[in-house]
């Protein structure tokens, strides 16, 4: 298995509930590919790669801090698995 982030899963994350419940589509400049995206804040996770969720979330988790929550994290690597699943 090899995860990674890709258009498709951010848009779908924005669609994600946990997404809707942050609130961070009201927030200027917030979204999905300004966040993971490739050119955005934490544009360094776009090309990476991982072979199991637990690794991608570490990953992700590197930023807990900084104004993602662990919801958002959470979906973006179930659907992140579920595109590699459906490959």
């Amino acid at each position: 298995m090899t995860l990674r982030i890709t258009h498709s899963s951010l848009a779908k994350l924005e669609t994600d509930q946990a997404w809707v419940d942050s609130g961070l589509q009201n927030m200027e400049g917030m979204s999905a590919e300004m966040i993971y995206g490739p050119e955005g804040k934490l544009r360094w996770l776009w090309s990476a790669e991982w072979d199991n969720s637990v690794d991608m979330k570490g990953s992700l988790c590197t930023n807990m801090g900084g104004g993602v929550p662990i919801s958002i994290i959470n979906a973006l690597v179930a659907i992140c698995v579920a595109e590699e699943q459906d490959r």
